[in-house]
């Protein structure tokens, strides 16, 4: 439950600071409450709490204004491994901020779509890839028989799109 309202601070979350943007929201927490990271004061800036089959996570703080500016690897990494715990069969990828990918799905048909924006090659590592179906590089022309993991070295300034038949057919 919010008390208050602070100024601008940092917490810590994993053993790394995190700067709270704007203001902090003061909590009082519930005993049940896990909390996953404190202010320097001790308080907790990131709340847990189980309801159900679901998880609820609170941070006191406006994080989102912050991470327009970039994720902390460590939220990154957090949220990352939220996402396989809920949804473990979902696609997704290690990359850096000049990389950037989208799913498109069409009956059967699976296009992924990554764009490399910066200057230098890069390497996109993707997760929960399909097993035992070919994937086919529309712009680089290669093919990789589905292994759940793969990294791809994406030119400068350049893109490919992996195309799959979700069926395997």
């Amino acid at each position: 439950m919010e008390t208050d309202v602070g100024d601008e601070s940092r917490f810590t979350f994993e053993g790394e600071t995190i700067r709270a943007a704007y203001m902090h929201q003061v909590l009082e927490t519930r005993a049940s409450a896990e909390v996953l990271g404190r202010m320097g004061d001790g308080s907790p800036a990131v709340v847990s709490n189980r309801f159900g089959k679901g998880r609820a996570i609170y941070f006191n703080s406006f994080l989102g204004v912050e991470m327009s500016e970039g994720v902390p690897p460590v939220l990154e990494a957090f949220f990352r491994q939220l996402l396989v715990e809920r949804c473990p069969k979902t696609i997704h990828a290690e990359k850096s901020d000049t990389c950037h990918l989208a799913l498109l799905e069409s009956g059967d048909t699976r296009s992924l779509l990554i764009v490399n924006n910066a200057g230098d090659e890069e390497n996109v590592r993707l997760f929960n890839l399909p097993t035992g179906i070919p994937l086919r590089g529309l712009a680089s022309g290669q093919t990789w028989t589905g292994e759940p993991e793969l990294t791809l070295a994406i030119p400068a300034k350049s893109w490919d799109i992996l195309t799959w038949v979700a069926s395997g057919k």
